[in-house]
């Protein structure tokens, strides 16, 4: 071998060593990349997990928040409703004692209709005064309590309230003595009187009573 030969053979060698040890070099990057890589993946995946275990005890403890604050709530209903129930048998019976004396009140008052609305009402008292002379009931101003017309109709009806129940009662049983009558005697022509019971209509006490019950 020439020396020319040996020195290109050294020549070689010397650029075979340079990329052997340039590939050494690239394979120890890339495991020390693959290593990298792992670590990281390992943590990612350790931080995944932990996020995973943070959210499902999060949404377990939402989840029991929301069922006490159910059952709270259903707990605070159901006292509104005792309550309710409490104070609706409470209206009832003050409805009740209410209609019960509002009806014992009534039983001394009488309605009148047909007085024509032309006729005053300073002048209402004198009408009913003679009006009962008429069907044989002595009463006078100091016998009635209240004189006064309601309603709506043409005439409107007019209702008096007596002092004595006992005269309420004269004139209620003595009202069919009015078909006998001569009402122009009265300035009243061509009117029929006529006397009715006052109806006692049906309380909120009623109604309510039976929703309770």
């Amino acid at each position: 071998m020439t020396d020319k030969e040996k020195t290109r053979l050294q020549s070689i060698q010397s650029t075979l060593s340079q990329l052997v040890s340039k590939v050494n070099a690239i394979e120890e990057n890339v495991s020390r990349i693959d290593n990298i890589i792992e670590k990281s993946s390992n943590a990612l995946e350790k931080s995944v997990k932990e996020i995973n275990d943070s959210v499902t005890i999060l949404k377990e403890n939402v989840i029991q928040h929301l069922l006490d604050e159910n059952k709270r709530l259903n707990e605070k209903i159901k006292n509104i409703e005792n309550d309710n129930k409490i104070l609706s048998e409470k209206v009832v019976e003050i409805e009740r004692s209410v209609a019960k004396t509002d009806q014992y009140d009534r039983r001394n008052n009488v309605e009148f209709h047909g007085i024509p609305n032309d006729v005053e009402d300073n002048k209402l008292e004198e009408k009913i005064i003679d009006i009962c002379k008429a069907i044989d009931v002595e009463i006078d101003s100091d016998k009635i309590d209240a004189c006064h017309r309601f309603g709506r109709g043409n005439p409107k009806k007019v209702i008096i309230r007596l002092v004595n129940r006992k005269d309420c009662d004269k004139i209620k049983s003595c009202k069919r003595k009015l078909r006998d009558i001569d009402f122009s005697k009265f300035g009243l022509e061509n009117n029929t009187i006529y006397i009715s019971k006052i109806i006692f209509l049906p309380t909120i006490a009623n109604w309510l009573g039976s929703v309770v019950s």
